[in-house]
């Protein structure tokens, strides 16, 4: 949700969109911050598929993108085929332990967009020739700036990390496949 919000903000009068949610909750708040209409579906099982269905069917939308392989995603993608609406998704995860059930509405999908060409991989079975891209996630500069050493010396006080020792910080989940064990 995190990556969709900042795609959303940065793509300015470009696209007029409109998010989706399963349930409200504090993405549905800073999405309407940054002026991006929300609806809720409320609910991510089979049951959201006759909503989302009444939703676009309203809606006139030239396009209907996922921004994930879940459930609701799907549930979301079916919609969009029942109502003829084209529809685009993004693979954030790896799909190698999915089978068709989660994966083969992939087929239908205009393009599929993979963050990585491991995720890529990991889902090319599902998906038509061509219709498969790799773009990275993009990071805000902006939102980032150097600390000020006395702050580095004081966070490292703060957790007991004498100054001169080697510090390291591992963002991703920890499972065996993130490899923190190989990192350390």
């Amino acid at each position: 949700n995190r990556s969709l919000e900042v795609l959303l903000s940065h793509a300015g009068g470009m696209i007029d969109a409109t998010v989706v949610l399963a349930e409200d909750g504090p993405f549905r708040e800073r999405f309407e911050r940054a002026g991006i209409p929300v609806l809720t579906i409320g609910s991510r099982t089979k049951w959201s598929i006759p909503t989302a269905v009444g939703l676009m069917a309203r809606g006139q939308y030239s396009l209907l993108y996922t921004n994930e392989t879940s459930r609701f995603s799907r549930n979301l993608s079916i919609a969009a085929m029942m109502t003829s609406t084209p529809f685009a998704t993004h693979v954030r995860s790896m799909g190698w332990q999915l089978g068709s059930r989660r994966l083969a509405h992939l087929s239908r999908a205009e393009d599929v967009v993979a963050v990585s060409f491991a995720c890529a991989e990991s889902v090319k079975r599902f998906v038509r020739p061509g219709k498969l891209h790799v773009v990275y996630n993009g990071v805000d500069l902006d939102s980032y700036r150097p600390i000020p050493a006395d702050e580095r010396l004081a966070v490292r006080r703060e957790i007991g990390v004498p100054p001169a020792a080697p510090l390291v910080i591992s963002v991703g989940h920890v499972t065996p496949r993130k490899g923190q064990l190989a990192a350390i």
